[in-house]
């Protein structure tokens, strides 16, 4: 009795298996592991060696290391999650741009507003807080709805995923809490601008 073994990839499901001598089920190919504290490729002749003293007849191929098995079978997988991870960190990007530029074009619109208010005694301060706890509370309804999409959607993502849950509570955390920080950042600069407005220069123009 053995452990579980993943022999058609880490991302499928384990089959039942029954382990017979050689003797019972004999193949037309065998594989040699060894385990070494040595560096693999210093032993790579002497076991041929070993090997070709038993039958010199015998063809050896595909001398690799596990490191090189395991990078080979996760290939397409890591593909995958690398362009996932770039496409990502594009849509991250493009919502940063989008919130710095929603809440510039919504501080355009509201100068007046905002001079009036600094004329009236409204302090930078209190300006900057006004406008990015507004951009954050739009930021706020995307994240809850970003979760909520994300939950639906991981089920497709599960199949690609090996040793960790797809709803990982951590992981969408930091999501959420990295998304809140770029839109902090990106609400934060048309915000200072705003606070520093001078109210008699855009009354003037009204």
């Amino acid at each position: 009795m053995v452990g579980d073994v993943k022999h058609a990839g880490a991302d499928r499901e384990v089959r039942p298996t029954l382990y017979v001598s050689f003797l019972q089920g004999p193949t037309e190919r065998m594989n040699l592991v060894l385990c070494t504290a040595a560096e693999p490729a210093a032993l790579v002749q002497s076991v041929k060696a070993a090997i070709w003293s038993i039958d010199r007849d015998q063809p050896i191929y595909r001398v690799e290391s596990m490191e090189d098995v395991v990078a080979e079978a996760t290939s397409a997988p890591r593909l995958t999650l690398s362009l996932l991870g770039v496409f990502a960190a594009a849509a991250l990007g493009l919502a940063a741009f989008g919130i710095f530029g929603v809440v510039a074009y919504s501080v355009n619109l509201r100068s007046r507003e905002l001079g009036i208010r600094i004329a009236l005694g409204a302090r930078p301060p209190d300006v900057l807080r006004l406008i990015v706890r507004q951009g954050m509370a739009t930021t706020a309804a995307g994240i809850v709805t970003g979760l909520a999409a994300a939950f639906a959607l991981t089920r497709l993502m599960a199949g690609m995923l090996y040793g960790v849950s797809a709803h990982d509570p951590l992981i969408l955390a930091g999501v959420a809490a990295l998304v809140a920080m770029v839109s902090l950042a990106a609400s934060w600069i048309p915000a200072f601008r705003a606070s520093h407005i001078d109210p008699v220069i855009v009354l003037r123009h009204e």
